[in-house]
């Protein structure tokens, strides 16, 4: 039955990392070999994830390296530079699944079962994600340039920043669903009826919590369309970060890592249209990098803010549960209780 279930996991992470490699490579911008986004990093880290503990970790190796060869060789890129491309991959995912193991044991993905509690957790995340974009951008844009003769600073740049943002925004995704599924299989002691039960949650959202959510992507799509379909120079996305705050100090942290991608996702996808404030008059590749590192602090900003409500919010509960205990310890005692402080007071 395992097996069967890790042979399952294997063929939905395959398939939507050929999709995400495929989409990728569609973005490659002209006369470089750098693509402006790489969802193919995120969907490998959460892969490999959720496949830590697998029998059947061989298979997945096989073929994430085989989808990572052949896709970039038949979008473009030549055999020598699809092999870099490998070599760079499996050494990004592998820093990062033991960077997160290391730093982070308790999460899902990383050896336990937790979601992300609090900016502890952020800093392993983004730690763990940048340090190992690093480790990939050692050996990708190095080998392209021992390939081709021709190095790009910006080019490495860009690749640091959207594979960055990739792994921290896609992963964070991974790491609420996969501790949605630890959390309900160790209720259940199974994963069947997930999605019933998920139906059942979203149907018993309050009105209130519902109409909020709907004022949120009301105004998050109204903002990001004003000012990113604006072909004009408009210099005032700044006023973007308000909006996440908003989401982060007052909606599910889950819901703010959807939000965070949905940004993302739209700032990138107006940016290589063309269209925005980081499109005017710059390199394509400057371009993908701005975009890149916008989405980026976006995230950062969000999660932050919400991770330590959630932080906020579990001490003030065990303070609450500690004190409700001591006042029930109180409550029950036959015998006379005085309370003494250090000065003897």
């Amino acid at each position: 039955m395992e097996t069967q279930k890790s042979i399952r996991r294997t063929i939905t992470f395959a398939t939507l990392f050929v999709a995400a490699v495929f989409a990728g490579r569609q973005t490659v911008i002209e006369g470089t070999q750098a693509a402006a986004v790489w969802p193919a990093a995120g969907v490998a880290v959460v892969w490999f994830s959720a496949q830590r503990h697998s029998r059947l970790w061989g298979l997945d190796a096989a073929l994430f390296v085989a989808a990572t060869a052949v896709l970039n060789w038949a979008t473009g890129a030549t055999v020598a530079i699809s092999a870099v491309f490998v070599v760079a991959n499996c050494a990004q995912v592998a820093t990062f699944i033991y960077l997160l193991g290391r730093w982070r044991p308790r999460l899902w993905g990383a050896g336990g079962t937790e979601g992300l509690q609090g900016p502890k957790d952020l800093w392993g995340l983004l730690g763990a994600a940048f340090l190992s974009t690093c480790a990939g951008a050692a050996i990708g844009p190095t080998g392209v340039w021992l390939m081709t003769g021709s190095y790009s600073a910006p080019s490495t740049l860009m690749w640091l920043a959207r594979n960055t943002a990739s792994v921290l925004l896609i992963g964070a995704v991974g790491l609420c669903v996969g501790n949605a599924f630890a959390e309900y299989a160790s209720r259940t002691g199974s994963t069947k009826g997930w999605s019933r039960y998920l139906i059942r949650r979203l149907r018993g959202i309050s009105p209130r919590r519902l109409f909020e959510y709907t004022a949120l992507a009301s105004c998050s799509a109204g903002a990001y369309l004003a000012l990113f379909a604006h072909d004009g120079q408009l210099q005032v996305t700044f006023i973007l970060i308000a909006i996440t705050v908003w989401a982060a100090m007052r909606l599910p942290t889950a819901v703010v890592v959807v939000h965070d991608l949905a940004v993302a996702m739209t700032v990138v996808l107006f940016t290589l249209a063309g269209h925005g404030p980081f499109a005017d008059d710059i390199h394509p590749v400057t371009s993908a990098l701005y975009a890149q590192l916008f989405a980026a602090v976006v995230a950062v900003v969000g999660l932050s803010l919400a991770l330590t409500r959630d932080e906020r919010d579990a001490a003030l509960a065990e303070t609450r549960r500690q004190a409700a205990l001591m006042n029930a310890v109180v409550d029950s005692m036959a015998d006379g209780l005085a309370v003494i402080d250090q000065a003897g007071h």
